[in-house]
């Protein structure tokens, strides 16, 4: 017996027989979208001290427990809770070096997005509407783009997503949630997320009333009892990992004993309304305001719980903007009236090649990814450094810490993109110090500091120039390099101009008279070290 065909089916016919279809147009709609911010967020600055970590884990059979790339943290017990997805990114990188790099992150992103697109179209959503929406969300979640082990994490929810919604036809389905919890706890520390989800799920289970427009899924209590044994059998997964206990611990860790470091970072800091993804978050509030006052379709509990959920997180922590529109495409798009669209083979084949093409000009170059990297990062300070024997005690850019521990691993740094272990110690208040408190020549000292490698535009860098104390033997665009004087060492001064050319000339004598010292209280941004991206 043939079946008949879905009410949705037969709204939109499938195209099998077609070289090209409405579907196909749409994914080639997000690719090319989520493509093109992807290319532009390569220079992260984590990712680096994420490849010397795999290549730790590579070369020694075991995952790192203590820090070995920094003098101020050296033998401080840690837990990488990324191994497992650091190692993806290795392999990716000895192949196909930066494009190897954008291909992962690039690919995660695509199938995330492409994968709650198809969950709205499950649920009923209009197929062009959901296309649109799912765009718009890719734009907002690209506030977190770039090579981070945190789109294993968003994978991993999203197929937590997919699970929940075909255990409603088929239960059975829940015991696969287990293997993927004990899989994403290792690729990445956002598990939690996964327990919301799931949460909301069986809590709309549990509802068997409907209230105006809102109702409960009414499970029965034999499915119950599965999701509830299935949701206890992952939280026993969790344990199977190699750090055991502490790594199941480290997302609680990171919310009560490093305040301090969430505190300070960046993109662990509220929506500011005034920036892009402030602006485009009010775009998304209005839009679910809209949808919620003129849908008339039932809103299940679920889906209003992770609402709730998911719009608390963006707002309080940028970082989980992508969360956020992983989450609420497929509710938003639901409640979205259908958008008439024309369907002809010809209209469908124009979009497809349409969109294909800006695709396949999208992906840059490898001389267009050297240059964002370059452009951020101290390559030639590191080739001076190297060519100049120096190997001492180095104050850098906290955002420099896992380019230098990847391209230069004889170097010690002071601190890197692994906030955690800052924490602890003290050492990120004493770096925010020398940026932000005016304490730079305190700290400096405190740590005998010999080398200060940061941008060169900023107060700090200003304070060092201005004090006889110090003294720059590398200048470029990119980073400035200080050495203090009483190394006694007469090194021949490069800096690279504007311009491309070079000048080279003595170190000005040690008898200079001091300089006053300048507070580094008013740091530029690029010394702030509030990195983006502290926890990948």
């Amino acid at each position: 017996m043939t079946a008949s065909p879905t009410p949705e089916a037969a709204r939109h016919p499938s195209s099998t027989k077609q070289p090209f279809s409405r579907e196909l147009a749409w994914f080639l709609l997000i690719a090319c979208v989520t493509t093109i911010l992807a290319a532009t967020r390569i220079a992260e600055s984590d990712i680096w001290y994420h490849l010397r970590n795999a290549r730790e884990i590579v070369q020694g059979g075991m995952v790192p427990r203590v820090d070995i790339y920094t003098f101020t943290s050296a033998g401080s017990p840690l837990v990488d809770y990324e191994w497992l997805s650091e190692l993806v990114y290795l392999f990716a990188f000895e192949r196909w070096g930066q494009h190897g790099l954008l291909a992962v992150y690039t690919v995660l992103l695509i199938v995330s997005y492409w994968s709650v697109y198809r969950l709205a179209c499950q649920r009923g959503a209009n197929p062009m509407a959901a296309a649109l929406i799912t765009a718009f969300g890719v734009v907002l979640g690209s506030f977190s783009f770039g090579p981070r082990m945190m789109h294993f994490g968003w994978m991993c929810l999203v197929l937590v997503m997919l699970i929940l919604d075909g255990a409603e036809r088929r239960p059975a389905m829940l015991w696969l949630l287990p293997p993927l919890f004990c899989l994403w706890i290792n690729l990445h520390g956002s598990w939690p997320f996964g327990f919301v989800v799931m949460g909301a799920a069986i809590v709309d289970g549990l509802v068997r009333s409907r209230f105006r427009r809102l109702e409960g899924n009414a499970w029965s209590h034999r499915r119950l009892a599965g999701a509830v044994a299935a949701a206890a059998t992952s939280v026993a997964a969790l344990f199977v990992n190699p750090y055991g206990f502490p790594l199941v611990l480290y997302p609680f860790d990171l919310r009560f004993r490093q305040e301090y470091a969430t505190s300070v970072v960046y993109e662990w800091g509220a929506l500011d309304f005034r920036t892009l993804y402030g602006r485009l978050a009010l775009v998304m509030i209005a839009g679910l305001v809209a949808v919620a006052w003129r849908s008339k379709k039932v809103w299940r509990i679920r889906d209003v719980l992770l609402v709730c959920f998911a719009l608390w997180a963006a707002l309080t922590y940028q970082r989980f903007l992508g969360f956020a529109s992983l989450v609420l495409i497929p509710i938003v798009a639901l409640h979205v009236r259908g958008w008439q669209s024309i369907r002809t083979p010809v209209l469908d084949a124009f979009l497809s090649l349409a969109f294909a093409f800006v695709l396949s000009r999208s992906v840059p170059s490898r001389a267009t990814l050297d240059q964002h990297i370059d452009r951020q990062f101290p390559r030639d300070a590191l080739a001076f450094m190297e060519r100049e024997g120096i190997n001492g005690r180095l104050f850098n850019l906290f955002d420099f810490g896992g380019y230098i521990e990847w391209h230069a691993p004889q170097l010690k740094t002071f601190a890197d993109g692994r906030a955690d272990i800052f924490t602890y110690n003290g050492v990120l208040r004493d770096y925010m110090d020398a940026i932000w408190a005016g304490r730079t020549f305190e700290v400096l000292d405190k740590y005998r500091i010999e080398y200060v490698l940061i941008p060169p535009n900023g107060v700090v860098s200003s304070a060092l120039r201005q004090s006889a104390e110090w003294r720059v033997v590398f200048s470029d665009e990119v980073a400035i390099l200080f050495e203090r004087r009483s190394k006694g060492t007469s090194r021949r001064q490069r800096t690279v101009r504007g311009d491309g050319l070079t000048d080279e000339w003595l170190s000005v004598p040690l008898a200079e008279p001091s300089a006053p010292r300048v507070s580094a209280s008013a740091a530029g941004s690029r010394e702030q070290g509030n990195s983006r991206s502290t926890w990948s």
